[in-house]
């Protein structure tokens, strides 16, 4: 997935350099092998916690509105009110 502005892929990102709540003291009942292993997962949940780019995903599920599509029952966000000025939205998170 393409995602304007997010920078290239760094997969030699370092515990040091995740976002506090993907630290491994934060991890309970795994051991600091089976940490490592997931470190491609890490690194994707890092960006999405740090990165601009992803502001507009963090506005939409803060601000979304919850609704069901008729025909199908499937669940989805429409756009919120407060995400028509969408720069004030990203602001408030």
């Amino acid at each position: 997935m393409d995602v304007p502005g997010l920078p290239e892929d760094d997969l030699d990102t370092a515990e040091a350099d995740l976002h506090p709540l993907l630290q491994f003291s934060n991890f309970y009942g795994i051991t600091k092998r089976e940490y490592r292993q997931l470190a491609s997962a890490l690194q994707l949940a890092n960006k999405f916690l740090t990165e601009d780019a992803m502001l507009g995903w963090w506005a939409h599920t803060k601000f979304g509105v919850p609704m069901i599509q008729r025909k199908s029952g499937k669940k989805y966000l429409e756009k919120g009110p407060e995400e028509a000025d969408r720069e004030s939205a990203l602001w408030e998170i």
